[in-house]
């Protein structure tokens, strides 16, 4: 999990908030999960549970001032994947009533293009060589809301 708080206007980074954590469900990751990602079991066998995660995310929300900041991503598979684990262990969620801004389907909108790397090239934007990382992926996302400044065409 990995979270990036920064200011639009400035693409400033203010903060960032990363994590890893234990599943309960299926504590062993798969070989494709381990590949895609680049993890290592030893790394999530030490990781924290998602009660203490979301403790913790919730302590950096509330110090940054931002528990009602909007948050943004590619999709909100994320978020629903979040929130489903949190409500099964009987969790609040800390990004749960806040706003959330899907730039995939913004981008499908937009230019009739859902794929993260096709929009990447026709906006002109770098590759992401850390793609499925939390934070490079969070990181990454700041190109994309930037990209929102400019006019677009299909």
């Amino acid at each position: 999990m990995a979270l990036v708080d920064y200011l639009i206007d400035r693409d400033e980074v203010k903060g960032v908030f990363t994590a890893f954590i234990r599943p309960r469900l299926n504590p062993r990751l798969s070989l494709y999960c381990r590949e895609l990602v680049g993890i290592s079991q030893e790394t999530i066998d030490r990781a924290e549970p998602l009660a203490e995660v979301l403790g913790q995310l919730r302590e950096w929300l509330t110090r940054a001032d931002r528990l009602t900041v909007p948050t943004s991503g590619w999709g909100n598979r994320d978020r629903v994947f979040l929130s489903a684990d949190a409500e099964r262990v009987g969790l609040p969620l800390p990004l749960h009533p806040v706003p959330h801004a899907d730039l995939e389907n913004f981008y499908r909108q937009q230019l009739g293009i859902g794929d993260r790397d096709a929009v990447r090239v026709r906006i002109g934007l770098e590759p992401n060589p850390a793609r499925h990382r939390a934070l490079a992926d969070a990181l990454d996302l700041r190109g994309f809301t930037k990209s929102l400044r400019k006019p677009y065409s299909r």
